[in-house]
């Protein structure tokens, strides 16, 4: 195991598989730890995968690093078992069957609308989680991802059509989801559906929900904060438990509710129609 930090000062520019542009000399191994850092802002750009089927250990994206990592028709590919990312330079890369923890502390703003600082994918992600910055998982069309687990804080998340989800959870920034989820927890920040994403069970303790998709919300449990329906969405929410504080705002002309269960806690319940 030794530490490898890119330099990508080599004599073949921003080549990944070139061993002048690491220090040490030599192209990482299995089980060594990965630098990028504010020495060196050379982009990784050529080659990108050079170090597929090659079980690094830690992955690290120092803060202060700005190079850019790959590019818009080819990621990065790498298996590492520890990654993290804080750098200023537009990202993409695949983090292909490594079962980790992701972290996000930062990335690159976004350029235009539309558009992240940093693209992640992953078949086998433990969990991802992000803290700042404008990311996108699976984001870009045609793109696949899993993540049994996702926990934002800050910054802004994507989570592309191709996302296989199991828990999303929200507690502050901004999420949108374009994936089917399992269970997604709002407790603070505002959480977005779009396209025919579907939630099995949404809790809303905090924050807003802004529903834009065709998707079925199965139960959704509201005890605070908000879950507001576009107006011109047709969909189907199958239950919901509305408790102290909670707001749901709906058009019935377009939306199904099957179940509806007030709280009994004397404490405002707000529910809001609107019909044409």
């Amino acid at each position: 195991m030794a530490d490898k930090i890119w330099n990508g000062t080599g004599g073949t520019d921003g080549d990944c598989t070139d061993a002048a542009n690491w220090t040490p000399s030599g192209v990482p191994s299995a089980a060594d730890n990965v630098r990028l850092i504010a020495t060196y802002d050379q982009n990784m750009a050529t080659n990108l995968a050079g170090l597929t089927g090659v079980s690094l250990g830690d992955f690290i994206v120092e803060e202060g690093y700005s190079g850019t990592i790959g590019t818009s028709t080819a990621d990065l590919q790498i298996t590492c078992s520890s990654f993290e990312f804080h750098g200023t330079g537009l990202a993409y890369i695949d983090l292909e069957a490594s079962n980790i923890t992701a972290t996000v502390h930062h990335s690159a703003s976004s350029a235009s609308v539309g558009t992240r600082g940093l693209y992640l994918v992953g078949s086998n992600l433990a969990a991802l989680v992000v803290n700042n910055g404008v990311v996108g998982l699976a984001a870009v069309h045609g793109t696949s991802s899993t993540a049994a687990a996702v926990r934002v804080s800050g910054g802004t998340l994507v989570l592309g059509s191709g996302c296989t989800l199991t828990t999303v959870t929200c507690y502050g920034g901004n999420v949108t989801a374009l994936a089917d989820v399992t269970t997604a927890n709002v407790y603070g920040g505002t959480f977005l559906t779009g396209e025919q994403a579907a939630v099995t069970t949404l809790n809303v303790q905090g924050g807003g929900v802004t529903d834009g998709s065709t998707g079925t919300i199965t139960t959704a449990n509201i005890e605070a904060g908000r879950l507001l329906v576009k107006m011109g969405v047709s969909k189907t929410i199958t239950t919901v438990n509305l408790n102290a504080g909670g707001g749901f705002i709906y058009d019935p002309n377009s939306v199904t509710v099957t179940n509806v269960a007030i709280g009994d806690d004397n404490f405002p319940i707000n529910i809001s129609t609107s019909r044409g």
